[in-house]
Order: C-alpha cells, then structure tokens, then sequence
C-alpha cells in the first residue's frame, strides 16, 4: 500500500510542508521560502545552516527527512535584529570631497539633503534600489528637493542559496525563475509597504533606478545565469532597458520603468557603475567595492581600469563563524585599551555578531598584540584557539577561550576565521597591486572604500592588516553604499548616467586569473 505524503512543519513560523522519505531538508526550507543561513550554498562547508530536527541538532544541508518532523530554525543574527524592530542598518552613501565635511559631503554624494526623511511635495518621486548578495537597499527622493522620503533595507532573501555570487550563479545556471521569484517578491513587498508607510500614490514613482552585480542582474531580470558561471565568462545577454516595472516584479504596485544600470562585464557590474556616478567630477582615484567579488575601479584621466578578484564573503560576515551584515547589534568596531575589548555595535545593542569593519579592526587588535603571526597563525596565549569578544577582556585572556565557548551572546573568530580573512584580503591587495601596476605612473591620488561595511571601516585597519599599501595613508576615504549613492544620484540627475555610460564604454578590464603577476601577488599579500 502507497504511503502518502510526510508533512514536515516548522511551528516557530506557522508552516507547514509535504515532504517525500529522503527529502533533503534546506531544499525544503527553500521551498518553504523560510530564512536560514547557507553561505556555502548548501555543500556542508560553513556550517551555518544550524536546525533542530524532531529536538536533534543537525545541519539543515546533511539532514533529509524520514518520517513526519517537527523542525525549529535558530535565528540568524539578520532575522533576530529584524523581528527585534531593527533591521538591516542603512550606512549612509556620502563621498568624502576636497574641503569638505562628512555632513555636506553626503549631500554631493547623491543630492540627498542631510536633515531628509520628509514626505515628498506634490510632484515626482524616484525610488533607488542596490541589490547586493548579502544586503539589500533602498532610499525614495523627492525629484525636485532632492529630500529623502524614506527608505529600507533587508537581508537579501537569496542567501539560503549561498553567501558569494559564486553560488547564486550556481543555483541559476540555466532557470534563475526560482532565484528571481525570491528577489522580486521581497523587494515588490517592502516597496508596497513604504509606499504605504509614507502615504505616497503609485503615480508619484515617476522612475526605479536599480543598481546591482550582473548576476544579481540577471537574476532580477529571469535571466540564465551560465554564461557568468562558465568560461570564457561573457555576458550572453547585454544592458537593455528600460523595464516596465510590472513586467519585472509581476505586480502593479508601480507603473513606472526600471532603469537596471548597465554592468562593464560578468564580474564588474552595475554596482560599480553606480558607484561611479556617486564620484562623477572625480579623477585619478581607486573604487574599491568591498563585497563578495571585491570590484575595483581605477580612473585617471579618459583612461578606465577594472577588475574583479574572488574575495569571497568574509567582508560582508560570510564565510566567517559568527559573521554577519551590518545588522542591528553587529560589531562594527574593536579597540584594546588597558588589555581589555573596546567593542562598537550597530544601534549600540548588544554583540549578536560581528561584520566587515569589525573584522578589519579585531584583525589589526591580533597583529599589534602579538597575537597572530605574519603567517596568520594565533598564538598559543589565545586559548582554545579562539578569541571571545566581551566589552573590557582581554583577546589573550585565559577566560575568552573555552570557558566561555557556547555562552549565550557569544561572539567569537577562530583560527578558520583568520584563514578566511587571509585568502579574501590577499585577493583585493593583490587585484589592486596589479591595476596600479597596468595604469603605470603611480598611485592614484584618493582611494574610496566602499560596500556593505565601508562606511565603519578605518581606514588605518585597512593599512595595518595590508588590505592597502602604507603609502596610501591619508588618502582613503571609506564612503559606505556608493552603489546606493550612485543610483541616488541618477534619480536625480539624467545627465549623469549618460556621462558615466559613455566613459566605461572605453572601460578596459584585467582578467586577473590570466595575468602573469596575480598568482605571485596573492601569495604574497596574504601574509601580515
């Protein structure tokens, strides 16, 4: 006699599934549309998809059902900040410029005024959208003030299928339907809700500018993704545009197009053209953008260099034990004073994980104590190779090791953790050697740091670790969401895109992976 279906319910979230004998149980969780971390993609690497099984802990990606269950899903640290009131942190999109201070500078950035978040008059809005692997933004402006009205971020919902773009890329080889119904929905849900929110009638969103990585592109757009995934990696399908809004989300919560702004190729994308245009007006500077595929941008004069190096996620938290994006509580900032942790959260709530800037900074805390090699190893003083973040201990304290490992609101890095840093920072180092290298005549006269984390990042973090050269002192800038910044600034001003589109058409890429000096500069730029 045929068995009929399992069902599988998840009571902490009022779902519940049909299931087949053997059913993996993350493929179900995605079926379920549920949130849970897989920064590995589900190949039981990073060891995040932590689930209880009918009471039994397990990974959710090695587990497979046998039998009706019952499954609980630990909070990741995005989810807990999330149903706490919090959510993701929004880190302003300001451009540091000549003469100027932080306050007036984010208004050059992307015409936004400092003092915004009021309704917008009775004319034209226009809602900017950066779509990143791990975070998700948005900001609404007034088209004739250039007032913000409101705005939001999430965790992109996408990350059940991998932390990198490497593994979102994977998932949509030749269908990226499931990957796109995920990405549109969440987005259609939060613009729908802060139109409400703000009392804003669809007729006032005159314009969506979207700036994304080209598989985020592709992904939001249903395209395939195999031609980004596979060699010679060249975009089978070129900018196009602009997109009814409808046609794209499937909903008519908006009846304006989508401008998707152009990428340069499969791994230098419309993220890194929106940060261009945040620093239209400026020359011979580097834009790095720190996320999972470590973008950089070198302009001086007419002439434009990029590349993209494999950094993977740690930047942005991924890869990373107790990593996280710059979610309420995450600590974005270590110091050692009098032997013990000086720690930084986001919202000044308590340590929940820790992300980008702060993983820079603990970085640089291990190398000044003597704490970690130039090879990367921890001291033996670090006990239980493990260092434990509490507000006034010490990093080599014999209590932030195993005596405290498991407590509740810990937040650790380990030795794999230092590994992870190691193989992302020697990438970027090594991406960014060889681009000054190709541009001849010397270092570039600004550099801005910009991603998930760039807005806490210290620039002095960044020289001590060897992520930048020493003679690059004094001339960083950390500038935060420049892709954000720069989609801003398109709402605002038509002119803009149109400059910077006809510049990268000139753009000249270095493919990293065949060029005669990468290989040498990684191995050399990952050590301290």
């Amino acid at each position: 006699m045929a068995q009929g279906p399992l069902k599988v319910t998840f009571p902490e979230r009022g779902v519940s599934v049909a299931a087949e004998r053997g059913d993996n149980l993350l493929a179900l969780i995605r079926e379920a549309g549920l949130p849970l971390d897989a920064d590995c993609g589900g190949t039981g690497r990073c060891g995040k998809c932590r689930a209880l099984l009918n009471g039994e802990p397990c990974l959710a990606c090695t587990a497979y059902i046998t039998g009706d269950s019952e499954v609980r899903i630990p909070f990741a640290p995005a989810e807990r900040a999330a149903r706490a009131g919090e959510g993701y942190a929004i880190l302003d999109d300001w451009v540091p410029t000549a003469g100027a201070d932080a306050e007036a500078a984010l208004g050059a950035a992307a015409g936004v005024a400092p003092d915004a978040a009021a309704r917008p008059s009775s004319g034209g809005c226009a809602l900017a959208i950066d779509i990143g692997t791990t975070t998700v933004a948005a900001r609404l402006v007034d088209r004739a003030s250039g007032r913000e009205a409101g705005s939001f971020a999430l965790l992109n919902a996408q990350t059940a299928y991998g932390a990198d773009v490497l593994s979102r890329i994977e998932a949509s080889l030749d269908d990226s339907s499931v990957l796109s119904a995920l990405i549109t929905a969440q987005l259609d849900t939060a613009v729908a809700a802060l139109l409400k929110e703000r009392r804003i009638a669809r007729e006032q969103v005159e314009k969506v500018v979207i700036a994304a990585n080209t598989a985020m592109s592709y992904i939001l757009l249903g395209l395939p993704c195999r031609s980004l995934g596979l060699a010679p990696f060249e975009p089978a399908f070129p900018p196009g545009g602009p997109y009814p809004y409808p046609e794209v989300f499937g909903s008519d919560t908006l009846a304006c197009d989508c401008d998707v702004l152009p990428f340069i190729s499969a791994y230098v994308g419309g993220d890194l053209v929106a940060g261009l245009c945040a620093l239209h007006g400026e020359d011979d500077f580097v834009l790095m953008d720190m996320g999972t595929n470590g973008e950089l941008l070198f302009k001086r004069g007419e002439r434009l260099l990029c590349t993209a190096t494999a950094a993977g996620p740690a930047f942005e938290g991924g890869s990373i034990e107790c990593g996280s994006g710059s979610v309420q509580g995450a600590v974005s900032s270590v110091s050692c004073e009098g032997g013990g942790f000086r720690l930084k959260t986001i919202g000044a709530a308590p340590p929940i994980s820790i992300c980008g800037s702060g993983i820079l900074d603990l970085m640089a805390v291990l190398l000044r104590e003597g704490l970690v090699d130039r090879t990367g190893l921890l001291s033996e003083r670090v006990a239980d190779g493990r260092v434990v973040l509490w507000e006034g201990t010490g990093p080599a304290a014999e209590e932030s090791g195993a005596e405290r490992h498991g407590a509740e609101g810990e937040v650790s890095f380990t030795q794999k953790d230092v590994r992870q840093f190691q193989l992302a920072k020697g990438a970027v180092r090594a991406g960014l050697a060889v681009l000054i290298e190709e541009m001849g005549a010397g270092p570039p006269s600004q550099v801005f740091l910009a991603g998930g984390f760039g807005q806490a990042l210290d620039p002095g973090s960044a020289v001590a670790v060897g992520l930048l050269p020493r003679e690059f002192e004094g001339r960083v800038h950390a500038i935060g969401n420049s892709s954000l910044g720069g989609a801003v600034k398109v709402c605002l001003n038509d002119t803009v895109r149109s400059e910077v589109v006809s510049s990268i058409a000139h753009a000249q890429e270095v493919n990293l992976a065949t060029h005669r000096r990468f290989n040498d500069l990684f191995m050399e730029h990952m050590l301290f």
